[in-house]
C-alpha cells in the first residue's frame, strides 16, 4: 500500500543518515538502490532516477559488477514505465552484459524476461517469445518454480496476443508436460485473471 511504501522510504532515509554519520560508503549503495526501488512504487520516477545514479556510482567505484548489473536491470524498468523504450533497452543490454561478464545466468534470465516484457509491450511478439524462452530455459533449470511461473504467465499473456500454437508446445517441452497440461494451466491462469 502506499503507506507501506512511504514508512520503507522513511526507513530508508534513516538508515542513509546512520551510514553517513558511520562513514559506511558501500553499504549506501544498497540503501540507495532500494530507495529508487521505493520511489518507482511512489511513482517519483525523478526521485528514483537519482537514487539509481547514486547507488550505480557507488557500486562501480567499489567493482561491484553483480550490483551494477542489478541497479542497470532496475533502471530498465524505470525506462519502461516512463515510456523511454530505447533507453529501456539500452539499460538491460547492458546488465545482460554485466550479468554475462559474472557469469550469473539466473540474473541474465531476470533481465532476459523484463526484455521479453518490454518487446511484447512494443508488439514484437516474436522477439519477446525468444527472451521468454530464455529465461523459462534458466529458470526451469536453476528449479526456480516462483520466476518459471512468472515466465510461463507472460507465455499466457503472448499466446493470447498471438493464438500461436508453437507457444503451448514449447512450454510444454521446457515443462516436460503435455501440450493439454499448458493448455489447462493457462487456462486456470485466464480464470484466475478473470475472476
Amino acid at each position: 500500500s502506499l503507506r507501506e511504501y512511504e514508512q520503507a522510504q522513511s526507513h530508508y532515509q534513516k538508515a542513509l543518515e546512520i551510514q553517513n554519520e558511520l562513514g559506511i560508503r558501500y553499504e549506501k549503495a544498497v540503501t540507495y538502490h532500494q530507495l529508487g526501488m521505493v520511489s518507482v512504487a511512489l511513482r517519483k520516477y525523478e526521485q528514483a532516477q537519482k537514487y539509481y545514479q547514486q547507488a550505480l556510482k557507488i557500486k562501480i567505484e567499489y567493482k561491484d559488477q553483480h550490483g551494477q548489473a542489478s541497479t542497470y536491470h532496475q533502471l530498465g524498468i524505470l525506462s519502461e514505465k516512463r515510456k523511454e523504450y530505447e533507453q529501456s533497452w539500452k539499460f538491460y543490454r547492458h546488465a545482460i552484459h554485466i550479468w554475462d561478464m559474472c557469469h550469473d545466468s539466473h540474473g541474465k534470465a531476470l533481465t532476459y524476461h523484463q526484455l521479453g516484457i518490454l518487446d511484447e509491450r512494443l508488439r514484437k511478439y516474436g522477439q519477446a517469445r525468444v527472451y521468454y524462452q530464455r529465461a523459462l530455459k534458466t529458470f526451469v533449470k536453476c528449479n526456480d518454480n516462483y520466476n518459471a511461473e512468472i515466465v510461463i504467465r507472460s507465455f499466457n499473456r503472448l499466446y493470447k496476443s498471438t493464438q500461436d500454437n508453437d507457444i503451448l508446445t514449447e512450454v510444454a517441452e521446457y515443462l516436460d508436460s503435455t501440450v493439454e497440461e499448458v493448455t489447462q494451466l493457462f487456462d486456470q491462469f485466464n480464470t484466475k485473471e478473470s475472476e
